[in-house]
């Protein structure tokens, strides 16, 4: 099995991530004879394919591992976050302490989160050094201000300073998602914190995914069988009269949900299935179309439901700028030798395609 080029998507409709971007701020990887470079959306290549990894673009940057497989542990070797332009705009120098590459946050204003292998994780500021002294255990990026890290069992929120602001005492904790609002876990439930850290929603959901574009957060109660999904703002109050056998956080103003028959279609936010059940699977709505499976074929439609791209996919993602990641021929995101994938227009013709070769590594 190949992986996909890019290294995340969200697959199931349970899963809510707010896909952000426009066609003049982002570059998309490229994997060509085992090396990583980036093209534009128009599928011309701006960084050339000659690193061991180059990041999906967030934020309007993306990262470019030049680490190789013959460096000693203990050599150093650089990270560098690049532009649309392709133009590196920071350097980190590191040093190889462990096989295959560290996990690297994205530039959020002016940070960036760095794996330190076998000690935590640490944050870089935009000279290329340490931002605070901290390693923490675990740590995400920094979002509207405050990042969630974790210090020994239990998670909290410092500031840009380094200064922890909300004491470490959740399970776990998810970014800010507004100014004042975000997701965490006590006593294995499920609540809404305000800045302060005082408790909007009270842990008791088993599930609950934060708010992208509209102010609804997406609750999963086990114990209501029949319909656990339902949504609620984020003073726990249930915005719609009915729940969902399944549902998807709102973007772009609709929300993907399933019926009884395992059918998907979209409500937008009054509540109003806008869109009937008759996809087998569907993502998100993303730079105004929606990815959506029919007899095992993955296609796009628009928000009137139609279907633009016809399915023709063995999977596919998203679109983000102005352009999504497909392949053709089989199920699922891996690439088997021989298979065709690559990236496609919302005209849904390839700008850049390849085949994986059979010599290829896994």
């Amino acid at each position: 099995m190949y992986k996909k080029i890019i290294a995340w998507s969200f697959t199931i409709i349970s899963v809510c991530i707010l896909l952000t971007g426009c066609t003049k701020s982002m570059l998309y990887p490229i994997k060509v004879k085992e090396k990583y470079g980036y093209i534009n959306h128009k599928g011309r290549i701006v960084v050339e394919p000659m690193y061991y990894y180059a990041s999906p673009f967030e934020n309007g940057t993306g990262w470019i591992d030049t680490q190789s497989d013959h460096l000693d542990f203990g050599d150093t070797y650089k990270v560098y976050f690049v532009n649309a332009q392709g133009h590196k705009i920071l350097s980190l120098e590191l040093h190889k302490v462990s096989i295959g590459r560290r996990e690297t946050g994205a530039l959020s204003k002016g940070f960036v989160k760095v794996e330190i292998p076998s000690e935590g994780y640490q944050y870089y500021g935009m000279d290329g050094k340490p931002a605070f002294t901290n390693v923490y255990k675990r740590a995400l990026d920094f979002s509207h201000g405050l990042a969630a890290v974790q210090i020994n069992d239990k998670w909290g929120y410092i500031n840009r300073k380094g200064e922890m602001v909300i004491s470490d005492s959740f399970d776990f904790a998810g970014r800010f998602f507004s100014d004042n609002n975000a997701v965490v876990l006590s006593e294995k439930k499920w609540g809404v914190i305000d800045r302060s850290g005082q408790f909007l929603v009270v842990p008791k959901y088993k599930m609950l995914y934060e708010a992208t574009d509209t102010p609804f957060l997406l609750a999963f109660l086990p114990e209501e069988e029949k319909n656990p999904w339902r949504y609620i703002d984020i003073h726990d109050r249930q915005i719609f009269s009915e729940t969902f056998k399944g549902a998807g956080c709102f973007q772009e103003g609709l929300a993907c949900v399933r019926d009884d028959n395992r059918k998907y279609g979209f409500i937008n936010t009054k509540g109003n299935l806008v869109i009937p059940y008759l996809f087998d699977d569907a993502l998100g709505f993303s730079e105004g179309l929606a990815c959506v499976k029919i007899d095992g074929l993955w296609g796009y439609i628009n928000r009137s439901g139609k279907i633009v791209i016809s399915p023709q996919f063995g999977w596919a993602d998203s679109f983000r700028g102005s352009l999504a990641e497909v392949k053709i021929g089989g199920s699922g995101a891996y690439v088997e030798a021989g298979e065709e994938y690559g990236y496609i227009n919302k005209a849904g013709r390839f700008v850049w395609k390849a085949v994986r070769e059979d010599d290829e590594e896994e």
